[in-house]
């Protein structure tokens, strides 16, 4: 099931202080070899069912997705999060009427 990232231009991602940073191509090619699962960005084929939730008023959307297949992709993804700073959500369900389950510009795993 893993989708290796195509050739993608560098993204601008939120980070825990609310700044953004640089994400390039080669960040995301880190990424993906760390996962079995899919790393997703706008465009991406299943982007856009990965990042609905049932509000439909809430139009927060995230830089990155990861939708692991595995613990390991789990934990690799939170450590690629913390080591660069990156704010981080997780979409269980994404039925909070709020829509809290997606960091705005952040990194989002879909569980």
């Amino acid at each position: 099931m893993t989708t290796q990232p195509r050739e993608r231009h560098g993204l601008r991602v939120t980070t825990l202080d609310g700044t953004r940073v640089a994400v390039g191509p080669s960040d995301l090619a880190e990424l993906g070899s760390r996962i079995e699962g899919r790393l997703l960005v706008d465009g991406d084929e299943g982007w856009d069912e990965a990042i609905l939730v049932w509000n439909g008023m809430v139009a927060k959307r995230p830089a990155l997705v990861v939708q692991p297949v595995t613990a390991a992709d789990v934990a690799a993804t939170v450590s690629f999060a913390r080591e660069r700073g990156l704010l981080l959500s997780v979409k269980g369900g994404g039925h909070h009427v709020a829509g809290i389950s997606i960091a705005e510009c952040g990194l989002t795993i879909i569980a």
